[in-house]
C-alpha cells in the first residue's frame, strides 16, 4: 500500500496523469484504498493518508475538483461580500451550485454528483481517523498527520460532504426521485430559500435536516478542528 500511495502522489504532479488514467485502473486504485480506509482495524495514520488519495483520485478524475474550487471561491466572495447582514446559507449554497455546476451536461452532472460523494465518504473514513482530545488545561489536542496540508483538505471536504448530505437529504424525504441535473440540484435549494415559493416548506425542512446532519457529523467536525477552520463554519439550527 505504501508503494501505491507513493507512485500516486508522484504521477499525479504530472497534469496529465488524471487525465490519461484509464477507468480499469482508476477502478482498481479506488477499491485498494477502500479496503485499507474502511478497515477499523488498520493503522489510523495509513487510514487517513489512503481515504485523502482516495478522495484526491474522485475529484481529480472528474469535474469534481473545480467544483469545489469553483464553491470554494464563491463562497467565501459571498461570506465576505461586505453586507450588514449575514448571507441565508440556502442562498449561499444556491448562488455556488450556479456557478460551480454551470456548463455540466446530464451526463457530467451525474459523475460529478457520484464522486463528490464518493470522495465525501472518503473525507469521513480520513475525519474518523483524526483523534481529538482534550488535555489537562482543557485545551483541545488534535492529532492528524503532520504532512498533511489539513486546512487545503478541509476546503474541499467541506464541499463534498456538504454536498453529499444535500442529496441524500433530499432522496430520503422524496423515495424513488433522484437529483439528476444541475436545474434539479438548484430549484431545490433555492425553493429552500425562498418562501415565496410553493415548494419552500418542504424544501426547508429537507435542508435544514441536511444542515443538522451535517452540524451532527463528528468526522467533519473533526477536519474542521484540525484544520482550524471549525469558528468559519458553522451549521445547523444554531449555525449559518
Amino acid at each position: 500500500m505504501t508503494a501505491l500511495l507513493d507512485s500516486l502522489t508522484e504521477l499525479g504532479q504530472s497534469d496529465s496523469f488524471y487525465d490519461d488514467l484509464p477507468d480499469e485502473a482508476l477502478d482498481q486504485m479506488l477499491v485498494e484504498l477502500a479496503l485499507v480506509y474502511s478497515n477499523p482495524e488498520a493503522d489510523p495514520e495509513l487510514v487517513q493518508l489512503t481515504a485523502l488519495a482516495a478522495a484526491e483520485l474522485e475529484l481529480n478524475t472528474s469535474n469534481g475538483g473545480e467544483v469545489t474550487d469553483s464553491v470554494v471561491t464563491v463562497a467565501f466572495s459571498l461570506l465576505d461580500g461586505g453586507d450588514e447582514t449575514d448571507p441565508d446559507v440556502g442562498t449561499i449554497v444556491s448562488d455556488v451550485i450556479e456557478s460551480a455546476f454551470g456548463g455540466l451536461d446530464s451526463e457530467q452532472f451525474t459523475d460529478t454528483l457520484s464522486s463528490l460523494q464518493n470522495a465525501a465518504n472518503a473525507y469521513e473514513a480520513f475525519g474518523d481517523a483524526i483523534t481529538v482530545e482534550t488535555d489537562e488545561n482543557g485545551d483541545t489536542v488534535v492529532d492528524s498527520p503532520a504532512d498533511v496540508n489539513v486546512e487545503a483538505v478541509a476546503q474541499d471536504a467541506v464541499v463534498a460532504i456538504a454536498i453529499s448530505e444535500i442529496v441524500t437529504a433530499f432522496e430520503a424525504d422524496n423515495p424513488g426521485d433522484t437529483i439528476d441535473t444541475q436545474e434539479e440540484l438548484l430549484a431545490f435549494t433555492s425553493a429552500a430559500s425562498d418562501p415565496d415559493d410553493e415548494d419552500y416548506l418542504a424544501s426547508k425542512a429537507t435542508f435544514d435536516a441536511a444542515m443538522d446532519n451535517l452540524a451532527a457529523n463528528e468526522s467533519f467536525d473533526n477536519i474542521l478542528l484540525a484544520s482550524g477552520l471549525s469558528d468559519l463554519f458553522s451549521f445547523g439550527e444554531e449555525g449559518v
